[in-house]
């Protein structure tokens, strides 16, 4: 799983495997395939990338599929989170919780649900954003009336009275179908302007139900249903973990306006470490998965690195300090900040108050200025009185 925070300069790219486990939080100039699949190739390994078959993103296409086939050679399919439609929909509320959001999201459950008894009947072949598919002309019907309302009350609420979100969908029909019937049932709500993509709850569901992103949605029935049963119980749903983590990273810099790109590595290097300590923990001790990461974290670290006296002689006798590679680009980066703010015109004329107390002579490059008046170089005016008379003149600040 895949996904990048924006904007900013540098944005924090993070990946996540089978399990949970944080993989990669790393800095990358933007979310062009490109970009990600080199950053991928560069911090992952060789192995593993081999191995890759299923990889689920915010923004699957064709381009994006291609170019990570270059590093995971058995890439086979590419899945659209089916839980994005569901937050981007509580945009509209604020994100509260409410009972039409509620139901779109059993809707969508339906594309992470599993029928381990009959596993062999969701095999189809995987979209790959190339092939051409298209809707039957009832289907085109049944997506027209999540535009219009037309599906009559009572079939609406037939239909979703027995969505069962434990069974998978069948096929594209019957989810557009719970669509249309979502909006027959809940038209105040779909109505609503949602911030962001700007437009009604009902136009976000219509472009939601298009073909090709339809069969995206699907490759989630079909990358679950072609993995063994002990291997898709630890599996999230699409890319809300990384969606948790992105919670937790806006919280770590929420103080932090901006910082030189090695810092940022330095930091994402220890906030990695943390992340793969407690999820070591967990791991082998599944009763912690009920504690809150931090307390895991806090009792993972108590134990020392050096708990043996050879390892710390060892560490301790090297003689020189040691070599700290994004030590070093972070100098680099610091001077070329300073060299390019001191090109700036701005950066050649001393303010009045440091011209003032500066004990060297100008130089001969600064050029004039008027002085401008602050709180530190106004002349005060006394109101003091002195035998009865008003004190003359005033006082420098």
């Amino acid at each position: 799983m895949l996904h990048s925070q924006k904007p900013s300069a540098w944005q924090v790219l993070t990946v996540r495997g089978r399990t949970g486990c944080v993989l990669l939080m790393a800095p990358t100039p933007n979310e062009e395939a490109p970009a990600i699949a080199e950053r991928i190739a560069e911090s992952l390994p060789e192995d593993g990338l081999r191995q890759t078959r299923i990889v689920c993103t915010d923004d699957p296409s064709a381009h994006l599929l291609s170019t990570l086939r270059n590093v995971m050679p058995k890439l086979e399919l590419l899945c659209l989170d089916p839980v994005h439609l569901c937050m981007t929909f509580e945009y509209g509320t604020y994100r509260r919780r409410t009972k039409a959001s509620t139901m779109l999201r059993t809707i969508m459950q339906k594309f992470n649900a599993v029928d381990f008894k009959n596993m062999s009947a969701y095999n189809s072949r995987p979209f790959n954003g190339i092939q051409d598919v298209s809707f039957d002309h009832i289907t085109k019907t049944r997506r027209e009336q999540i535009l219009s309302g037309g599906m009559g009350k009572a079939k609406a609420e037939s239909l979703l009275d027995s969505l069962d979100a434990a069974k998978p969908w069948q096929c594209e029909r019957d989810c557009i179908e719970a669509m249309a019937a979502f909006v027959r049932c809940f038209p105040d709500d779909v109505d609503k302007i949602i911030p962001g993509p700007n437009r009604s709850g009902r136009q976000v569901l219509y472009t939601a139900c298009a073909p090709a992103r339809m069969q995206w949605y699907f490759n989630n029935i079909r990358a679950r249903h072609s993995m063994r049963p002990d291997r898709v119980v630890l599996l999230p749903a699409g890319t809300t973990s990384n969606e948790a983590l992105h919670a937790e990273v806006r919280a770590w810099f929420r103080e932090t306006q901006q910082m030189h790109k090695s810092t940022l590595e330095i930091k994402l290097r220890v906030l990695h470490l943390s992340k793969l300590m407690t999820h070591h923990a967990g791991m082998y001790r599944p009763t912690l998965r009920q504690i809150p990461s931090g307390l895991v974290l806090a009792r993972s670290v108590v134990s020392s690195a050096w708990n043996r006296r050879k390892p710390w002689s060892k560490f301790a006798g090297q003689s020189g300090k040691a070599h700290l590679p994004l030590n070093e680009r972070r100098q680099q980066e610091a001077s070329l900040v300073k060299a390019h703010a001191s090109k700036k015109p701005a950066a050649n004329i001393k303010r009045p108050a440091a011209m003032r107390h500066c004990a060297k002579k100008p130089a001969t490059h600064v050029l004039p200025q008027k002085v401008r008046r602050t709180p530190f170089n106004r002349v005060r005016v006394s109101t003091c009185r002195i035998m009865g008379k008003k004190r003359q003149g005033g006082l420098k600040a």
